[in-house]
């Protein structure tokens, strides 16, 4: 079956392309199955693209928000490996957290507690399944879902790791660092930022006058990622650095 499709492919489309064809689709079988092992291992259902489009819930920013996807699992570890000793003791946060794979790949890594912050009901449904049978399984607990908007979300009174997968777009994301920069101000808490796919969106996360860029690249050794993404991982400021900082860029505009 398989030698017939490509002997009309090849008359189709001709010799280049149909290897390029042969080689996506290899490469999609090895994508399909290191990216479902989180869910082989626990029975979960982390996969899947879901566009906002497809959900049922109404919300003020659902139009800003990016489509439902996991992280990759190597990706995932390979940033948490660029974050100081010190941050493996902070409260860990996924804002946006989709259907909760990454609160279980920070789990497997020692975090804890681990809050995932997701604003579509039917979405945060599943990371909720998601997380029971984890801890089922595993016997961990401490992971927590809120269904409720990152702009707007509590941030624990502690040192904190926020997470992020191109969850927002620049609207949303600007509401986001706003409310991490008032939490900061307000408690002095160390915290870090760590971005996997730092297009536009991620703007006004690196623009933070209160934390600085400590890694950023480009991991390629993921069989189970569809595509190349930039990352980032920002540390933040001592607090009365930010206010300095803060102070000279003001300087600086009303000139």
């Amino acid at each position: 079956m398989y030698r017939q499709k490509i002997l009309d492919s090849w008359r189709r489309r001709g010799f280049s392309a149909t290897l390029r064809l042969i080689l996506y689709n290899i490469r999609h079988l090895i994508w399909s199955a290191a990216d479902a092992r989180v869910d082989r291992r626990y029975g979960t259902d982390t996969r899947g693209f879901i566009e906002m489009d497809n959900l049922s819930f109404e919300h003020e920013n659902k139009r800003n928000g990016k489509p439902v996807e996991s992280s990759p699992s190597q990706t995932f570890r390979h940033l948490i490996s660029q974050l100081p000793k010190a941050a493996r003791s902070a409260t860990f946060l996924d804002m946006g957290c989709g259907k909760g794979r990454t609160m279980i790949l920070a789990a497997e890594l020692g975090f804890e507690p681990i809050i995932g912050v997701e604003f579509s009901p039917e979405i945060a449904a599943v990371a909720e399944i998601n997380s029971i049978k984890y801890a089922q399984i595993t016997g961990r607990a401490g992971l927590f879902v809120r269904c409720e908007d990152a702009a707007t979300t509590q941030i624990p009174d502690c040192p904190c790791v926020f997470y992020f997968y191109n969850p927002f777009e620049v609207p949303v994301m600007a509401q986001v660092a706003a409310n991490i920069h008032a939490w900061h101000q307000r408690t002095g808490h160390r915290f870090w930022i760590v971005f996997l796919n730092t297009r536009p969106a991620a703007q006004p996360m690196l623009d933070l006058a209160c934390a600085k860029i400590i890694a950023r690249g480009k991991y390629f050794w993921d069989l189970g990622a569809r595509y190349i993404d930039p990352y980032a991982v920002l540390e933040s400021r001592p607090r009365q650095e930010c206010e300095a900082s803060a102070h000279a860029q003001d300087q600086h505009l009303n000139r």
